[in-house]
């Protein structure tokens, strides 16, 4: 039976097709990747390569094929690849080969791993290999820098004057550095995952926990403090300092963490702060023995005023007996405040201001008191002179203010300004004074100690008279030094019409 023109055209386009599969598949071989080529198993010769592997190894093809496959190797990855050959071409089982060296015609060498498949013809003899060399180079360059690094960052690590430690994603702990084995006592076996958690005292042990997966969870740094079991079973302050780590492509991959045995340093601590105790108990006690001396002093000058027969004497007895109890306030509020360094200037006003009315009622029973206070705190060397300089001002209003009146006001203010500046205010409603500069030659003894007073804080004082009395006298704590436009060590006294 003939052909038809159907099936003929069929068999010419079946050629077609089959002739560009091969062209295709020959493209594919050429330009793989990877260096492919034939061995014959009876001479070793390579009797087929691709493209790639010319250019690769700097061989022409015809300077490869015919060649002995080892005479490609160098000599020790020669003997490797040639017991490899012999087992394949015995029972035509091949296995991968890495770290293999292939000579290229400059005369450097690349690393490859080698696989194979066998060729074998209708009987099952083994005729050749069908073989691929990939080249490993730059993996084995980077697994050699990594290793490097590993070893260089271990080196350092275990040269480290602290423990040191590193968890990974699941925030188990996967290193530690000698200095903490050591420590320890422990093998780095029985360190890792939880293992370390054994030698943390029970006390603490929750604590430490919280925080570092609190921080963990947050991706966070954190410090925490707390007990390790030291080799020879003695308890150890431990300060342990965590940061989170990164990829490069910043990505979380767990943290890395110091530690630092801060024993001696609690210990110091803790004697510190029972050294601090007793002085601040025998403070508190000498404040309290001298505001009790100040007391008796003022009792004895009660008990001398009555054997004055002039009533100017006793009123100068009573008058140092409130200069004496001013001060003696002062030592009562620091034994009574937690703060022995600081006074609360509102509290201490207010209670002084109560006392001089309570101790001169008779002047005093239809005046009231207004105290305007900023919360401001003051050391006893600041503390003293304002309390006497108010002291004395609310004293002179007391007496002179309000002459013929049967009621007005006395203010105190005291208000923090910018820069570290304050300004204390004393003043009334009342009849004003019958001087134009009242501090220009003060003669009585009460405006003499404000002047030497507001000298020792080096503080200017200014007087209003228009409507009433107010003093302002403007200063800075004792130690922040000179107040602001003050010219020299002495008060300048200034009045304004």
């Amino acid at each position: 039976m003939l052909p038809t023109e159907k099936s003929l055209t069929a068999a010419r386009q079946g050629g077609a097709v089959a002739e560009a599969l091969l062209e295709d598949y020959e493209d594919l071989y050429e330009h793989a990747p990877d260096m492919l080529f034939s061995v014959d198993a009876e001479t070793t010769a390579i009797i087929r390569c691709n493209q790639t592997l010319a250019d690769v190894t700097g061989y022409s093809k015809a300077e490869i094929l015919g060649r002995s496959v080892f005479e490609l190797y160098e000599a020790d990855s020669a003997a490797v690849a040639r017991e490899a050959f012999q087992t394949w071409r015995q029972n035509g089982q091949v296995r991968q080969h890495a770290g293999l060296r292939v000579k290229r015609k400059d005369g450097s060498a690349i690393d490859v791993s080698l696989k194979a498949t066998s060729v074998r013809d209708a009987r099952g003899k083994v005729l050749s290999s069908r073989s691929c060399w990939h080249d490993i180079s730059e993996v084995l360059r980077l697994q050699a820098s990594l290793e490097e690094s590993e070893i260089r960052f271990r080196t350092m690590a275990d040269s480290a004057p602290v423990g040191l430690w590193m968890s990974g994603l699941d925030a188990k702990c996967m290193f530690f550095n000698q200095r903490w084995l050591r420590f320890t006592g422990r093998t780095l076996d029985q360190e890792i995952g939880d293992g370390w958690a054994e030698g943390v005292h029970p006390l603490d042990l929750q604590r430490c926990l919280d925080t570092y997966l609190s921080a963990f969870h947050a991706h966070r740094e954190f410090r925490m403090e707390y007990r390790l079991r030291r080799a020879d079973g003695q308890y150890r302050w431990i300060l342990d300092h965590g940061v989170p780590r990164y990829s490069p492509g910043r990505l979380f991959a767990g943290y890395i963490g110091s530690c630092v045995d801060i024993t001696e340093r609690k210990e110091a601590e803790e004697r510190l702060q029972a050294s601090l105790g007793e002085k601040e108990v025998l403070l508190r006690e000498a404040h309290h023995r001298v505001k009790n001396n100040l007391q008796i002093i003022s009792s004895l000058l009660e008990l001398e005023s009555g054997y004055a027969r002039d009533l100017a004497h006793r009123k100068l007895f009573r008058d140092c007996q409130q200069r004496i109890r001013t001060m003696a306030l002062i030592h009562e509020q620091l034994y009574q405040s937690r703060d022995l360094g600081r006074i609360d200037m509102s509290g201490y006003l207010e209670s002084l201001v109560a006392m001089l009315f309570d101790s001169q009622r008779a002047e005093s029973a239809a005046i009231r008191f207004e105290l305007h206070s900023d919360p401001v705190f003051f050391g006893i060397d600041t503390a003293i002179p304002v309390g006497l300089i108010t002291h004395e001002l609310v004293s002179n209003s007391l007496k002179h203010g309000f002459a013929g009146r049967v009621e007005g006001v006395v203010g105190v203010g005291l208000r923090e300004e910018p820069a570290g500046v304050f300004t204390l205010a004393v003043g009334d409603n009342g009849i004003g004074l019958a001087v134009a500069d009242p501090m220009a030659a003060p003669r009585s003894l009460g405006l003499q100690l404000v002047a030497a007073l507001a000298g020792q804080i080096r503080a200017q004082v200014v007087c209003d008279s228009h409507e009433g009395t107010v003093f302002k006298v403007v200063f800075r704590d004792a130690k922040a030094g000179q107040a602001s436009g003050t010219e020299d060590a002495r008060c300048r006294v200034t009045f304004r019409e």
